[in-house]
């Protein structure tokens, strides 16, 4: 049982360590919107399902189709000059043979529109997609007033979207990416579902699935009822969309719940009921708890809206103190209250997974210049929230029972002086972020030469040793892509000395296995980040595989593969592992 329970930190999720029920879910996935294979879910896995809380991970005919046309009109933005993901290389062969005029007029459409320095910014195409009807319609039903402002500049392309679909086989390319992605979608789908367990064992509470229908509350003033799809008798029901969208950047990530999702027309909802994450790949853990808290969270404001109501005029006076009386204006209370008490959950959890690890002492710091981030981005309250948020966690009661009692207690005073307490610690971690970076061209041969000695250590099993140096390094480089990597190395080397059926508490060393693997799938994943993909692709490679062998020891085969999958993209590389994910590939299937 006990390994059950340390599996947890490994992406399974087991119900009873939740300690809620979840609702079932309202319905399926609306029509041209795929999930994950029900074989994503072993039977000798204990799961939470993410649908039970009205979470759907899934893929969407619209996104695709809308992407393609960007891909083909010359959208091929990957970070740091990465090469495109095979999947958009097969894309661009499949539709070699498009019309050329259309072709052309896409291209000029995006020359025009998107084509400028610095990435493309299409989060309102993005958004356009899911305001789209089905195809072949690819139809906006919403009235173009009501649309969020970024959509509504984009919804000029929808009729080139439609043509596109029309005049281009990208209809019988929709399956088959979808199976070459199914892989990717099912470790999205454990991804997801491992951040739900975290986020709601750490808030204590259930999600509020369902509303009667009122107002919501929560929005920006810039949000219309005119996009609600039924009358107002009844219930809404809430969800969350997860959607995986192979045909961007990898690191590509988008959040929102200011558009409904519109190829599901029956279903009862307002403005702020459906909410949206949309990935490139299964690897973005963070937005994908960001728009899980905001999930969770924001309905809490609805609930307890006379508590809010009751604040509301000095929580907009504070606004209009720190970001300015024309940017409050486009705010409400509830809006404030929202995103406040999010970012403040979400900096404290990151917060949280620092202790204990080797960045621990520089922590603090870093989530003060968070917090002074999104004061000054009009999250007024966030400071207040989070100092709340550290008794609480010794209570341990469900955070909905704490809500009323962090919104009487604010002094709006000491909210609205904040800047002077946190200036100093915002200049300092400035200036310790620009060290670094100019610290990494010069010291790389030191580096290089410590980190040798961290080898030889780790090769005389001397762990405690290796553990102490690479304390000391990673305060100099805390994002130095082989730091993260040997850091990786040596807590999986730890893990491997731990033998839970040879300890005397087989149940506690179980625990302190798997511990110490999640810590190391971690760190790997900082150092794939991390990595420049010119100079250290053999060092992303061999993260991939090394976390898709412990995914493979916590029986998440599906997630182990995408890693693996991910390590063959790279090719051959020197120093790299795609001889060994081939092999880990073959014996498994």
């Amino acid at each position: 049982m006990m390994r059950v329970f340390a599996l947890i930190l490994i992406f399974v999720l087991s119900p009873r360590s939740v300690g809620v029920g979840f609702a079932t879910p309202s319905q399926s996935p609306p029509s041209g919107q795929v999930p994950p294979s029900q074989k994503q879910a072993p039977e000798s896995t204990a799961i939470v399902r993410p649908e039970g809380a009205n979470v759907f991970v899934l893929m969407d005919e619209r996104l695709f189709i809308l992407m393609a046309a960007l891909n083909v009109a010359g959208y091929n933005y990957e970070p740091g000059g990465r090469e495109l993901s095979p999947l958009r290389k097969q894309l661009r062969r499949d539709l070699a043979g498009l019309d050329p005029e259309l072709r052309a007029r896409l291209a000029n459409y995006y020359k025009v529109h998107l084509r400028g320095e610095g990435p493309p910014r299409i989060g309102g195409y993005v958004a356009l997609s899911l305001a789209m009807l089905p195809p072949p319609s690819l139809s906006i039903p919403a009235r173009r007033p009501t649309l969020p402002e970024d959509l509504l500049l984009a919804a000029d392309f929808a009729p080139l979207v439609k043509e596109f679909y029309a005049k281009s086989e990208v209809a019988k390319l929709i399956r088959p990416a979808m199976e070459q992605s199914k892989n990717e979608l099912g470790a999205l789908w454990q991804q997801t579902g491992a951040v739900m367990l975290q986020t709601l064992n750490y808030l204590h509470t259930i999600p509020i699935l369902s509303f009667s229908s009122r107002s919501a509350l929560g929005k920006k003033k810039s949000a219309s009822p005119d996009q609600r799809t039924s009358r107002d008798e009844g219930l809404r029901v809430r969800r969350l969309f997860v959607i995986l969208n192979p045909l961007d950047a990898s690191e590509a990530a988008y959040i929102r719940n200011d558009i409904l999702n519109v190829a599901d027309r029956e279903t009862k909802r307002q403005p702020g009921d459906d909410y949206f994450v949309v990935v490139g790949s299964s690897s973005a853990i963070d937005p994908i708890r960001r728009a899980f808290l905001r999930f969770v969270l924001e309905p809490l404001g609805e609930r307890f809206a006379l508590a809010v109501r009751e604040q509301a005029q000095p929580i907009i006076q504070l606004a209009e103190r720190v970001i300015g009386a024309r940017a409050a204006r486009q705010e409400t209370a509830f809006s404030i209250v929202n995103e406040s008490l999010a970012r403040a959950v979400e900096t404290r959890l990151k917060r949280l997974r620092a202790q204990g690890t080797m960045v621990d002492k520089l922590a603090d710091e870093e989530a003060v210049y968070d917090l002074s981030t999104h004061y000054e981005q009009g999250a007024v309250l966030v400071f207040h929230f989070y100092e709340k948020l550290i008794p609480w966690e010794q209570v341990g009661v469900d955070i909905a029972a704490y809500y009323e009692a962090m919104l009487s207690s604010i002094n709006f005073e000491r909210e609205a002086a904040r800047s002077n307490d946190y200036k100093d610690i915002r200049a300092r971690v400035e200036a310790q972020r620009a060290e670094r970076v100019k610290a990494v061209a010069p010291a790389v041969s030191p580096l290089l030469e410590q980190l040798g000695q961290v080898d030889a250590l780790v090769r005389e099993r001397k762990f405690e040793r290796a553990q102490t140096l690479l304390r000391d390094l990673v305060k100099q480089y805390p994002n130095n892509a082989r730091v993260l990597y040997s850091q990786a190395q040596v807590v999986s080397q730890v893990a491997s000395q731990i033998e839970p059926t040879r300890s005397a508490d087989e149940d506690t060393a179980w625990e302190q296995l798997m511990t110490q693997l999640a810590q190391a799938v971690e760190l790997y994943r900082q150092a794939i980040a991390a990595a420049s993909l010119q100079e250290e692709k053999w060092l992303i490679s061999q993260s991939h595989v090394a976390v898709g062998k412990i995914l493979d020891f916590a029986n998440q085969r599906d997630a182990a593969v995408a890693e693996y999958q991910k390590a063959i993209e790279l090719g051959d590389v020197p120093g790299g592992a795609y001889a060994q994910a081939k092999e880990r590939l073959a014996n498994r299937n």
